[in-house]
């Protein structure tokens, strides 16, 4: 072969030597780019929901401090638009289940403590966060399947909750409990609460708490991120279909009563209480549906774990925030060591 011949093939040869070296090149460089435009991702979005979550705490605290309670976590609609509630009529089930719920978060936004709904949403979590329980008029508030209160399957008609649309968080229920207050005149509970009574009596209705009352609240959680999974959806949230998302998470149980501690009655002057153990929270393995509302013994399990290592965000009392496992929330005593919104023994045991 004449030599100009092969020193044109020997350069062709060399071209796509190079052409396939620098293919290599950008592919090795895109396999080395996925981790870290996946990280950052995830990092932004961490730092984006520790934001929010901070700013809820602060709009809860800043409420609370005005009026020298903290909210509960929902009450019973006193109409069907407004976010008004009567105090006489958060003594057990809803009597106009019609009016819906006024969620904490539809009082802070009605009372000018947080401007804007997209606070309470997360860009980790599952479409920014659970629905309503009653979503109302809008086909985008809510989930494919999902049942109101009412049993509507559809938007139009029923109630609509004084609710963020979408809901990343939720309340500790040792603080911001569900609506089963006293009678008036038995606590002194409602707007003139006095301090949860030692001994004595049955534990069978929730108060509204005082702020001062919270003891170390640097380690006291006052709220957390709400669990979505990719088989369950917010589902993992529901009784049925209906996603009950208005919902606290009471992180104790009764000693007696398990997951129903507000039934747990007073005797001596002992504490009541425990946090749950470690073997009752589930592992990242199978079905997490229902996991508020019965699955399980413990409300905890309804945390989220969508950041890296399986961890969620804690908002604290005194407004930091940590970032942990619900085992390490446990393990760390992280929900305090009363339950505050409690009537009666609030005690938990060391």
């Amino acid at each position: 072969m004449p030599p100009a011949r092969t020193a044109q093939l020997q350069r062709r040869a060399l071209a796509r030597t190079d052409a396939v070296a620098a293919l290599a090149l950008v592919l090795l460089a895109g396999a080395l780019l996925l981790p870290a435009g996946a990280g950052a991702r995830d990092h932004a979005a961490r730092t984006a929901t520790a934001g929010n979550i901070a700013g809820v705490a602060r709009a809860i605290t800043q409420m609370a401090t005005d009026e020298g309670l903290y909210p509960l976590a929902y009450a019973y609609g006193g109409d069907a638009s407004s976010a008004a509630w009567d105090p006489g009529e958060q003594r057990g089930g809803h009597p106009t289940p019609a009016y819906g719920y006024v969620h904490f978060s539809g009082m802070l936004l009605d009372r000018g403590y947080a401007a804007d709904e997209s606070l309470f949403a997360s860009p980790g979590a599952l479409r920014g966060g659970a629905p309503r329980a009653n979503p109302g008029g809008d086909p985008a508030d809510w989930e494919p399947g999902q049942v109101d209160e009412l049993g509507r399957t559809m938007p139009g008609g029923g109630p609509t909750d004084r609710q963020a649309r979408r809901l990343a968080f939720t309340a500790n229920g040792a603080i911001m409990p569900q609506p089963r207050l006293a009678p008036s005149g038995t606590e002194r509970h409602f707007e003139q609460v006095a301090l949860p009574r030692r001994g004595g009596g049955s534990n069978a209705f929730t108060t509204r708490v005082p702020t001062e009352v919270v003891r170390d609240p640097a380690r006291t959680a006052l709220l957390t991120e709400w669990l979505a999974t990719a088989d369950d959806g917010w589902f993992t949230l529901s009784r049925g279909l209906t996603i009950k998302s208005h919902r606290p998470i009471e992180p104790f149980q009764g000693m007696t009563a398990g997951r129903s501690p507000e039934r747990e009655p007073v005797a001596g002057s002992g504490a009541r209480f425990v946090y749950p153990r470690t073997d009752e929270i589930f592992g990242d393995g199978g079905s997490f549906r229902g996991v508020l509302t019965g699955t399980g013994s413990t409300d905890l399990n309804a945390m989220g774990r969508q950041h890296a290592g399986g961890r969620t965000h804690l908002a604290m009392a005194d407004g930091s925030v940590l970032l942990r496992t619900p085992l390490e929330s446990v393990a760390q005593r992280l929900w305090g060591e009363e339950f505050y919104s409690i009537t009666g023994n609030d005690r938990v045991r060391p």
